[in-house]
Order: structure tokens, then C-alpha cells, then sequence
């Protein structure tokens, strides 16, 4: 939902739509946000999203308006560990089409990691 839309309004509003439509027949996470009111969209939207896991934290440089660069220490949620969640505790399915295109499309374009990992893909086919 929240990749159609651009905003947490539009997420809550697509859920609710969507909640309608299915006549309730919607999965558990869709029926959350579907019956959140309207007012305070941003807070329910990251309440309803917010994942179990614990962030990395992940050292970065900034650069402030001044030019001078300062590192800090900020907490994120690495993209394998989300990964890893939704494929083992939300029982997510990707087609192995769609994972076989994506790396196809990547080593086409000379993607070095894609390049890399061609004999170890193939292997896990």
C-alpha cells in the first residue's frame, strides 16, 4: 500500500479503500491501518509500520551547512534484516521469476555485485 502512495494520509486512506473493497477480507496488517481515524495520519502510520526489529547503528558522515563534515552514530534497519523478517515471520512469497529478472538486470547493466554472485546464484537455483 505504502508503495502506491506518497504520503502517510494517502497509505491510511489506500487502506481504508482497500479494507472497504474486500469487504474485511483483507490481511491483518491492511485492517490496522484501515480502521485508524483520520487526524494524526503521520503518528498512526509509523505506529502501524513500526517493525520488531532492533536498528544497526550505522556511523555516517554529515555535512552541515557550513561545509564542515561531523560523524555520527544513527540507527537504522538494514534492507537484509527487513528482508529476512517479512520472509520468516510474515511468510512472504517472491516469485523466483521476479528474483531471476532483477539479478539478470543487474548483471546486464555491469552491476559488480550482480557480476559477483553469478556463479553462487546459480548454485542456489
Amino acid at each position: 500500500i505504502a508503495s502506491c502512495v506518497g504520503s502517510a494520509r494517502g497509505a491510511l486512506s489506500s487502506a481504508k479503500a482497500t479494507y472497504a473493497e474486500a469487504a474485511g477480507n483483507t490481511g491483518q496488517w491492511t485492517a490496522k491501518l484501515a480502521h485508524y481515524a483520520s487526524g494524526n495520519e503521520s503518528r498512526d502510520f509509523y505506529r502501524a509500520t513500526t517493525l520488531p526489529l532492533e536498528p544497526s547503528k550505522v556511523e555516517v558522515t554529515i555535512k552541515m551547512p557550513d561545509d564542515v563534515s561531523t560523524r555520527t552514530t544513527v540507527p537504522v534497519q538494514l534492507p537484509c534484516k527487513v528482508l529476512e523478517y517479512l520472509l520468516r515471520e510474515c511468510d512472504l512469497k517472491i516469485n523466483d521469476k521476479l528474483v531471476h529478472a532483477y539479478w539478470d538486470h543487474l548483471e546486464k547493466r555491469g552491476d559488480d555485485i550482480a557480476v559477483q554472485s553469478k556463479q553462487l546464484r546459480a548454485l542456489a537455483s
